[in-house]
């Protein structure tokens, strides 16, 4: 008996290596379809009718072959970007693999699929921990395989427009007759089966007057205003190990039993991805005022003049696990994370997501973006760690401009400490809520940021909506530390420009401990809109 395993590689970089939203979200529909749908199909080829697929959409437990049921192949799970099935015998896991690789060779070029057959010798076997085995093969094969080389072309031929290291072979009329290689011509000719898709997966209606957009520029910029795009990725706190500990765990299950298991864990996690990205949709749609024709009450966002459609400010690029990415303007970015955050967020399962968001110009290499976004997320996931005992969320952020981007290690060591101070409370907790410390997201937000924005309905906040320039002002003051920046704040108190108090803090020196949360809220206080 073969446990054959299915692993898409380097697919980072297949789903976001241009920087064109379009491509990326054709790019994100062929590795859904590449990682669900058509293995399955490939094995149907392989053996007609004799193949059992129900665990595709059913969690549930299926004797199958461990009861010696006349499948020659068995879906076992799909998630989390691999494909796990068990063959009768070797020669069929081969036919299998082959006929997999035909497939994706003719629709989905430029993607890297590993394949890794795990046979089982003991007749006494512990299904979960020979799944272990077969991933813990796929993942030395993965580390041992060289990268593929793509013929870059000649001196007569066009480079693929889009940065791929192909040769173009299609000529995309579309837009700006660009000469596309065979992986991005696949992606954006899929861009309408994408939309389609992730249509039926929201489960919900987009108003008849708005559209998803499918260019960064459609995103919601604000001509003349500081224009920015969030690339937002959301990530799962220990699910892999949760996973493992499941496999691996000894104990009388039957085979039955521990899959169906498995099963149940990888369905709560994608129900809860899905749960989440739903939520955060249904956030954008009810801010869009169609009367006044600006989202959130004063966004002026895009528009689609063949269509006569506005353009919401968000689409998702992954989803449906607990890996979820999405862009959105710049300016809702942080809120939409945090909705999403919350939705991710099971108490009873210990299930707890981590969010990074990059706030980058819509001409940011968009790769670079989506790694930036990672770097962040796994800073909140250590904050989780240091500070929560690994219970909880959090999420990070930063604003690039442009130019080359450090590493956010290196970026805080230089521009947010000093010898003494730390120049920001990044990563903030968003779950489980607490008023009593300085990095609590929703008082920072709604506390702090919202009073200085004038955004609260108070005499105080009535004061600061007009003293912007005031409070950028602060900045060098507080980059100087606790001893200049409190002569500063206690000549604006005495003026009646008292700066709130912070989670019970008196902040009269800007700091608390060797800490400030200014900086942080000065930084996004032209960046953040807030949303209902």
């Amino acid at each position: 008996m073969i446990i054959t395993v299915f692993d898409a590689r380097r697919i980072q970089t297949y789903l976001f290596g241009s920087n064109r939203l379009a491509e990326n979200i054709g790019a994100s529909y062929l590795v859904n379809q590449a990682l669900h749908e058509w293995p399955l199909e490939a094995a149907l080829q392989t053996a007609p009718g004799q193949v059992n697929p129900s665990a595709a959409n059913q969690p549930i437990a299926l004797p199958g072959i461990f009861e010696n049921q006349p499948f020659k192949i068995e879906l076992l799970y799909s998630a989390g970007g691999n494909a796990l099935f068990v063959c009768k015998d070797i020669d069929i896991a081969k036919q299998f693999a082959t006929n997999f690789s035909k497939i994706l060779h003719e629709r989905v070029p430029g993607l890297e699929v590993a394949c890794w057959h795990h046979e089982i010798k003991n007749t006494a076997f512990n299904l979960g921990e020979e799944i272990w085995n077969a991933l813990s093969g796929m993942a030395k094969s993965k580390n041992s395989q060289l990268h593929s080389a793509p013929f870059t072309g000649a001196g007569v031929t066009e480079r693929c427009a889009s940065g791929n290291e192909e040769t173009a072979v299609f000529l995309d009329t579309t837009r700006s007759n660009r000469f596309l290689g065979p992986a991005a011509f696949a992606k954006i000719e899929n861009k309408s089966k994408a939309k389609n898709h992730l249509t039926d997966f929201l489960h919900q209606e987009i108003p008849n007057d708005c559209d998803l957009p499918s260019e960064l520029d459609d995103l919601g910029r604000s001509r003349g205003e500081k224009s920015f795009v969030g690339v937002v990725h959301i990530d799962g706190n220990g699910i892999g190990k949760s996973l493992q500990a499941m496999m691996r765990k000894q104990d009388t299950k039957s085979h039955a039993d521990r899959l169906k298991a498995i099963r149940d864990y990888s369905t709560a996690i994608s129900d809860m991805g899905s749960k989440a990205v739903r939520s955060v949709m249904e956030q954008v749609s009810h801010n869009w005022d169609p009367h006044e024709r600006k989202y959130a009450k004063r966004l002026l966002i895009g528009w689609d003049s063949n269509s006569q459609k506005m353009y919401l400010p968000f689409r998702p690029l992954v989803y449906g696990g607990d890996d979820i990415t999405f862009v959105c303007d710049g300016r809702i970015a942080m809120d939409l994370a945090v909705t999403c955050l919350k939705a991710f967020n099971n108490i009873e399962l210990n299930l707890h997501a981590c969010a990074g968001i990059a706030l980058v110009k819509s001409h940011y290499p968009f790769f670079r973006a989506y790694r930036l976004a990672e770097e962040l997320c796994r800073n909140a996931k250590k904050a989780v760690i240091e500070h929560r005992s690994g219970v909880g969320s959090a999420m990070d952020w930063q604003i690039v401009s442009g130019g080359p981007m450090r590493s956010i290690d290196s970026l805080r060591e230089r521009e947010y400490t000093t010898q003494v101070n730390k120049l920001t409370c990044r990563p903030y907790f968003v779950l489980p809520k607490t008023d009593k410390g300085m990095n609590d997201w929703e008082s920072f937000r709604n506390d702090l940021l919202l009073v200085i924005q004038g955004e609260k309905l108070t005499d105080q906040s009535k004061k600061w909506a007009g003293a912007h320039s005031r409070l950028k002002s602060l900045s060098p003051h507080l980059v100087r530390g606790p001893d200049f920046a409190q002569p500063v704040l206690a000549q604006w108190k005495q003026k009646g420009y008292e700066l709130p108090k912070y989670c019970s803090n008196d902040l009269a020196t800007g700091f608390y401990g060797n800490q400030t949360p200014f900086l942080d809220a000065l930084e996004l206080l032209d960046f953040l809109v807030p949303i209902e």
